[in-house]
């Protein structure tokens, strides 16, 4: 679809991506930082828009109603909404992306002066808004790819070292992060309370939210022993789903969701409590407060984890053979890896300790 016949809710994200695109051309710090800004309205745009559209005017498996939900939620909401909600799975990549891009966002927000942000972020996060907009909108705008063969700087050496380390490194961080469990909370370690955390942190619906955060609550109460550990688990839950508010509830659905990989729950805690990345403590996290930042890399072991669980996945399942430069988002493979290698020596010097 060209832009001169865009239905009309589709000139709004075309336009923001293209006054982007716009100001990113001038290489001033202020007009990156401005398109990059730009780019994430432009994204959180393209999905409230697909999600509130009335039904046939999108590709989609979900009705209205239960689409319109998301529609009105938190950006992390709209990105629940578009995995349920697309007819058509939309690449795993992208929303990789614009969960990671966002967290960026978030840091300029919260932390401002002396951050900037880097050409090439711009161009990628400008290649993900177009992707989106493609596959949810049906708008094709021509976008440069976000790592042109060649581009990334990673050679095939580098490319065939990561792909060796990084499924080595993801089964050490888990041994050692057991282990630690096993010493401080081992009823968390338990099968039992392992395929608990499973089911409880899949497939959180309006519907079956009370009784999962219920079953969540209870869990805690009866597996961890650490008193400290427990109270601040139980702190960030609600305790009143009719009372409480939008955020708490959000919170309490990150934290149920986080158990459902296991090692992503004990990373959580661990990095809070043991092993925190930069200022992050138990202490600096409050209920009330937005903490789905402690799923980004630049924030937490969780964080660190979760990434290196998706380029390991991702690299493996979709590009097994392709050359360095043809794979997106290569170099922030290596980046978080080497992050994990990081966690993994903090982690043997705590379980040795």
């Amino acid at each position: 679809m060209t832009e001169a016949s865009l239905h009309p809710w589709q000139e709004g994200p075309a336009g923001l991506l293209r006054f982007a695109r716009d100001t990113a051309s001038s290489a001033s710090q202020l007009n990156q930082l401005v398109a990059f800004l730009l780019l994430d309205v432009c994204v959180e745009t393209t999905m409230r828009t697909f999600l509130s559209l009335p039904d046939g005017l999108v590709p989609t498996k979900v009705k209205y109603f239960e689409r319109r939900k998301y529609s009105e939620g938190s950006f992390h909401d709209l990105i629940r909404g578009i995995e349920a909600a697309c007819a058509t799975q939309v690449e795993s990549a992208d929303l990789h992306y614009v969960k990671y891009y966002h967290a960026l966002r978030n840091q300029l927000y919260h932390q401002g002066s002396g951050i900037t942000i880097a050409a090439d972020d711009v161009t990628r996060y400008a290649a993900v808004a177009g992707s989106l907009l493609r596959q949810l909108l049906g708008v094709d705008q021509e976008i440069k790819s976000p790592l042109p063969a060649g581009s990334s700087g990673v050679t095939a050496e580098q490319l065939s070292r990561l792909k060796k380390e990084l499924p080595e490194h993801l089964d050490r961080f888990k041994e050692l992060i057991s282990a630690l469990f096993e010493t401080i909370e081992p009823k968390l370690v338990y099968p039992t309370t392992i395929k608990r955390l499973s089911i409880i942190g899949s497939n959180i619906e309006a519907v079956s939210f009370p009784q999962k955060l219920n079953d969540f609550r209870q869990l805690i109460e009866s597996s961890v022993e650490d008193t400290e550990i427990k109270t601040w688990l139980l702190g960030l839950l609600s305790d009143d789903v009719e009372g409480d508010g939008e955020q708490v509830l959000r919170n309490s659905q990150f934290l149920m969701e986080a158990g459902k990989d296991h090692f992503g729950l004990y990373a959580l805690i661990a990095g809070v409590f043991f092993l925190p990345v930069g200022d992050v403590r138990k202490d600096s996290v409050d209920r009330y407060d937005d903490i789905s930042f402690l799923g980004s890399d630049d924030y937490s072991i969780m964080g660190i984890y979760t990434a290196c669980v998706f380029f390991n996945d991702y690299i493996t399942r979709a590009h097994g053979s392709a050359m360095p430069g043809v794979i997106p988002g290569i170099d922030r493979a290596i980046e978080v890896n080497e992050k994990l290698a990081t966690t993994i020596k903090r982690l043997g010097a705590l379980t040795q300790a």
